[in-house]
């Protein structure tokens, strides 16, 4: 029991001696639009002033068959088998995508931003909660080497959760 107290204490401790550092880039001619009525200052709000109108969402039948669609089992491991048309589009991006919610984006220049890295399944704990509760597994994508993620020019995250927040 002892040990599982210092493996969980040094656990903790590691976790918040790490630094967050966040590099806000904006152009000079960047609008930013703020909250005239808020509690904390310069809190950002939205540039469009019209309310989204989202889809309701569904009550029934939502995953309709497709012929398009093979599935090995019901919405898991599925493929497009439909003609898939080649665009006659060249605008010099490269787009890959690596499985989840990551992408590696080259762009004309040479630069190399990687969206979303998620290398894995899922990261811990929720693979422990995924194994336990027999979850179906993602297809372990196709990962860039070192080399090429040596060479990766920036990163972003679209979203902090447990499964698409990975530590490269």
């Amino acid at each position: 029991m002892q040990y599982f107290t210092l493996l969980t204490v040094l656990i903790i401790i590691s976790g918040c001696s790490s630094k967050n550092i966040v590099e806000r880039i904006t152009q000079e001619n960047s609008v930013t639009k703020y909250q005239k009525a808020s509690a904390k200052p310069k809190r950002f709000t939205n540039l469009y002033s019209q309310k989204p109108a989202y889809p309701k969402t569904c009550s029934q039948n939502c995953y309709p068959p497709a012929s398009s669609l093979k599935c090995e089992h019901f919405a898991e491991n599925c493929q497009f088998t439909a003609e898939q048309p080649k665009l006659p589009l060249n605008t010099g991006f490269a787009v890959q995508w690596l499985g989840h919610a990551s992408f590696l984006i080259s762009t004309p220049d040479g630069t190399k931003l990687l969206f979303d890295p998620v290398s894995g399944q899922f990261d811990w704990p929720v693979n422990w909660a995924f194994w336990l509760s027999e979850g179906f597994n993602r297809k372990t994508p196709q990962w860039p080497s070192k080399s090429e993620l040596a060479a990766i020019d920036a990163v972003f995250y679209s979203h902090n959760t447990s499964d698409s927040f990975m530590r490269l």
